[in-house]
C-alpha cells in the first residue's frame, strides 16, 4: 500500500472520514444556511465508534497496517 493511501486509511480509521472537518468548513457551512456539520459520524460521536467496530471486524486495520 502507498504511503498516501494508508494515511487516507488512519484518517478513516481515527475519524471515520478521510476528510475530517475543520473550522473554516463549518463557518462556511453556516454561512450557506446549513448545519455546521452534516449528518455523519462526525456529528454522532457513538457511530464512530461503531464504524471503527465495523473497520476492525472486516481487518481493514490489518490490511492497511504497516508491514
Amino acid at each position: 500500500m502507498l504511503p498516501e493511501h494508508r494515511k487516507v486509511s488512519e484518517m478513516v480509521m481515527e475519524f471515520g472520514h478521510s476528510v475530517p472537518l475543520d473550522e473554516e468548513t463549518k463557518k462556511k457551512r453556516e454561512e450557506l444556511g446549513l448545519d455546521p456539520i452534516p449528518e455523519t459520524v462526525q456529528k454522532y460521536p457513538e457511530a464512530l465508534q461503531e464504524v471503527r467496530t465495523l473497520l476492525k471486524v472486516c481487518r481493514f486495520d490489518e490490511l492497511t497496517a504497516e508491514k
